[in-house]
């Protein structure tokens, strides 16, 4: 593969797969977005030897290290097991690439900056309201307010372990389970090892 000198303005940072973006968009759902199996996520930083991009699988496992260099070769740095002979790599745009290798259909990614600020920014961020007018809000700062009590969050986007739509409070990693519907919002304590038993019941 042979980009153009667009490489060197594509951006750093995280990129994520535009059909799972369209399905996040239309389930609100990281979980139902997800396929597990395909890279999702390719990251993008500059070390000694270039520019590297690393497609992610499952959110949760690194694929092969691909070096982008300034003379607009593609080499493989280190293939992780996959086979990288037939790569496909075009650049659109600086926030655009196709990727393509082993089994893996070529695909467009889109960049986000990071991945799970992106995502909670299309699933669940927002003020919510329940029937006894106390406030929810999830902001994109990834500062959520509950009643009587404010804490840090991330949404979580790996679901190799817990199988639900999920958000994990930063300072004690508690789980919490969510399920949004359009505008409507339940959230569900967990419990369990690995927070992996999801109440039936929304509190």
């Amino acid at each position: 593969a042979k980009p153009t000198a667009k490489s060197a303005l594509l951006l750093r940072g995280e990129y994520l797969r535009e059909d799972y973006l369209m399905e996040l968009q239309k389930t609100h759902s990281p979980f139902r977005a997800f396929a597990s199996g395909t890279p999702q996520l390719v990251t993008l930083h500059l070390d000694k030897t270039g520019l590297v991009l690393t497609p992610i699988f499952n959110f949760h496992e690194g694929g092969p290290d691909l070096v982008l260099r300034s003379n607009g070769s593609l080499n493989i740095q280190s293939s992780a097991g996959f086979d990288a002979s037939n790569l496909v790599f075009k650049i659109t745009d600086p926030r655009h690439f196709t990727l393509g290798f082993d089994k893996f259909a070529p695909q467009t990614f889109l960049f986000v900056g990071r991945a799970d600020r992106y995502v909670n920014q299309i699933a669940l961020s927002g003020e919510y309201v329940d029937g006894n007018g106390r406030h929810y809000v999830f902001g994109r700062d990834g500062i959520a307010s509950f009643p009587g009590r404010k804490f840090k969050y991330t949404i979580g986007i790996d679901h190799v372990e817990n199988q639900f739509d999920y958000i994990e409070d930063q300072a004690d990693h508690q789980i919490f389970s969510f399920k949004r519907t359009n505008e409507n919002l339940e959230i569900f304590h967990t419990s369990g090892p690995i927070n992996k038993g999801v109440e039936k019941t929304p509190f």
